[in-house]
């Protein structure tokens, strides 16, 4: 039986690699097999009834520009973004996007930073239960590697009855900016600051034909609950290290799986019905395993 080479994909609840395991072909010609280095699972955080009385508003964003920071497992030379409006009800108008390496805090590499595309197109419209995958774009990620993921909202998400696909709790600083269109800036002059991924499902990067995908399926332990904000200190990071050190070759089907129903709230699925949504359809799955 052929081995296959195993990444770890690191984050959120669990680790889903989202997308189809067939090879891409690219514009320049070439083909791309797509690896999940980076994705979370969302959740739906619906809109506040009007006068419900249960707190703060619940954030929403308007005319503004998220930068969103995720750390990925493998590298590569070619990445593509996959957005998310899984549990929205209408249309997200998505002015925007764009993805770079990040520098510190909310100021990223100027030279990396790549505007993404859509089918070729700037801007884009998620359907409602639908994500959208950018286009390829040449940019070398180094394992281990923070990514600023720019997302421009030209519209109200506040104005629509539509629930926000989010994933709360991400241990990871993003940040807001002021109105308008700042994807791909540099640094941003005091945005503000958020501890959640909004509109976001998975980072693939070009790999070797060799490498493959581990799936963490587990419950808010995967998710790193308890562990130090902006350490990456969730274990699904702590083994992304491990294997970027001393890559190891599996079977397959070598690896054991255990899925168990993971912690529930009332905007989480249970966990017994996640693996059939996202780790079935995720990109180059090699393996699942879980905490």
């Amino acid at each position: 039986m052929r081995t296959k080479l195993i990444r770890l994909s690191s984050a959120g609840l669990a680790v889903y690699l989202l997308l189809s395991s067939a090879p891409v072909t690219a514009q320049a010609g070439r083909t791309d097999h797509w690896v999940g280095t980076w994705a979370t699972a969302g959740v739906p955080r619906p809109q506040a009834a009007p006068g419900a009385g249960r707190g703060p508003a619940p954030l929403n964003f308007n005319n503004q520009t998220l930068r969103q920071i995720v750390h990925v497992s493998l590298g590569g030379d070619r990445v593509r973004v996959v957005l998310s409006n899984a549990f929205g009800t209408a249309p997200l108008p998505v002015g925007a996007a764009s993805v770079a390496l990040r520098q510190k805090d909310s100021a990223i590499v100027a030279a990396s930073s790549r505007p993404l595309t859509f089918g070729g197109a700037t801007s884009t419209s998620v359907a409602a239960g639908a994500v959208a995958v950018s286009d390829p774009v040449n940019l070398a990620v180094p394992a281990l590697a923070d990514l600023a993921l720019d997302i421009f909202l030209p519209g109200d998400t506040a104005a629509s009855s539509s629930p926000l696909t989010t994933h709360n709790g991400a241990l990871q600083t993003s940040y807001i900016s002021g109105a308008g269109n700042h994807a791909g800036e540099s640094d941003w002059t005091t945005p503000a600051t958020m501890q959640a991924w909004f509109f976001l499902s998975a980072v693939d990067v070009a790999a070797p034909d060799n490498v493959g995908a581990m799936v963490a399926f587990g419950d808010s332990i995967t998710d790193g609950t308890l562990s130090t904000p902006d350490t990456n200190s969730r274990w699904p990071d702590h083994l992304a290290r491990r294997l970027a050190i001393a890559p190891r070759e599996v079977q397959p089907h070598g690896l054991r799986r255990r899925c168990r129903p993971c912690h529930a709230t009332s905007a989480l699925r249970a966990g017994r019905d996640r693996p059939t949504r996202e780790v079935r359809n995720s990109t180059s799955p090699r393996g699942s395993n879980t905490a």
